[in-house]
């Protein structure tokens, strides 16, 4: 998983680094408690971005999954997972900059693309099977304004749509001021 934003604290002043360590639990559970709230929000806003802001029942937008915040010790992890099950996920976020292949397949779920390198891959690191003979791709061409029947085809590169980066972007002030908050809430009750 990713790892967008990393908020640590060097303890430059003895006075605050004593505080932190008499009331570490206090400190931790209040910073954990505002980050569940900001992440529920960060679920809402990649859910809205991944189905162009309308109520989606899509997977893709399904595998955005409820936020998950831990504690251990002084460690605090927020996190949020999306993309579980959905193999197209990670190429709708990053894109595909090399474009790819399209070939039709004996079994279902194997489907590939060549990358940049031009190297064949697939969503789950299994080999495609292609098929062969009679087998073919068919679909309709609104450029050719009729039905294609093709061995394979080639796709244009994938731009990415990038709504998990973006969103965390977006909330970035929002998320460090849930931190920010959680402590003071607890320094300011010495």
């Amino acid at each position: 998983m990713a790892k967008f934003i990393d908020i640590s604290f060097d303890g430059s002043d003895v006075r605050v680094v004593n505080l932190l360590q008499l009331k570490q639990k206090m400190v931790v559970d209040s910073v954990a408690a505002k980050l569940s709230s900001v992440m529920t929000r960060l679920q809402n806003l990649i859910k809205a971005k991944v189905s162009g802001g309308k109520v989606s029942t899509g997977k893709l937008a399904d595998s955005v999954t409820d936020p998950v915040v831990s504690t251990d010790g002084a460690n605090i992890e927020a996190s949020i997972s999306y993309g579980k099950g959905v193999s197209y996920a990670q190429a709708v976020e990053e894109g595909i900059p090399g474009g790819y292949v399209i070939y039709p397949l004996k079994k279902e779920g194997t489907k590939g693309f060549f990358d940049s390198a031009g190297r064949w891959k697939t969503s789950h690191g299994k080999a495609a099977i292609v098929r062969t003979g009679k087998n073919a791709l068919r679909f309709y061409s609104g450029k050719l304004g009729k039905e294609v029947f093709a061995d394979y085809v080639f796709h244009d590169p994938v731009t990415g749509r990038h709504y998990v980066r973006d969103s965390v972007s977006e909330m970035r002030e929002e998320i460090i001021n849930a931190v920010r908050e959680g402590l003071a809430e607890v320094l300011e009750n010495r």
